[in-house]
């Protein structure tokens, strides 16, 4: 692992500190306010229209274990599997790996490596209940159940099959706290609906999810595959 990180030091990476973990800032506009006036006295012709804004930087964070490493807190992945060698061998040549590379390539990228020394420990599992039973109104009356209520009820039933390829999608949730779940390529937007309703009772439906980048895109299609939506090893937000 040493070998590595010196390996990134000697094609350009710097060194960082802690804030850099936090991701770049967004740079302040000044704006002015106010009526042009020509010296004549007469109106001034109306300001160009200001440039448009420059995509917002992604930021990754790679932290290296003991016993492997983990992408944006997501699952641990070996040091020894082939399959990682080309990401490794991208961090130690100071590029970022091909998986990290927006759809955008104007967005910039940050990554960040960050050394552990120690062993990496998964967290605990979420624990969740399954909701069963018919949906019912406000009023009381039984009926459909409303769209948010039906689609919380059919995504709580998330579940991993782990004899199958697993990769981790880090969430964002409303009150401003981080989780991260695994996911098949088989889930849909509806499963991590499902997943948030499963560490936060009651929010599973509520918001917009949105994928993190420049732009942010917005998955609104619960039928949709986390694969196809781009959303495998992410960040999701939810708003």
């Amino acid at each position: 692992m040493a070998s590595l990180f010196d390996g990134a030091k000697q094609a350009g990476a710097r060194e960082g500190t802690e804030a850099d973990l936090a991701g770049p800032a967004a740079p302040k506009a000044a704006s002015f306010q106010g009526t042009g006036r020509t010296l004549a006295g007469g109106p001034a012709a109306p300001p160009a229209p200001p440039p448009p804004a420059p995509p917002q930087p992604v930021a990754h964070v790679i932290t290296f274990y003991h016993n492997g490493f983990t992408v944006n807190d997501g699952p641990l992945r070996r040091m020894d599997d082939p399959a990682n060698a080309p990401f490794l061998e991208a961090i130690a040549n100071g590029m970022y790996p091909p998986e990290l590379r927006p759809t955008n390539s104007a967005v910039p990228v940050h990554v960040n490596l960050v050394r552990r020394d120690e062993d990496y420990v998964a967290p605990p599992e979420p624990k969740y209940t399954a909701f069963s039973g018919a949906g019912r109104t406000l009023g009381g009356d039984a009926g459909p159940a409303a769209p948010a209520a039906a689609a919380a009820a059919v995504a709580s039933e998330w579940t991993v099959d782990d004899s199958a390829p697993t990769s981790s999608v880090q969430v964002r949730l409303l009150d401003g706290s981080r989780v991260v779940g695994r996911f098949n390529a088989h889930h849909t937007v509806a499963n991590l609906r499902g997943f948030i309703e499963s560490v936060r009772p009651g929010t599973g439906a509520v918001g917009v999810l949105q994928l993190m980048g420049a732009p942010p895109v917005t998955l609104a299609d619960g039928s949709q595959t986390l694969a196809a939506a781009g959303a495998l090893n992410s960040v999701v937000i939810q708003r």
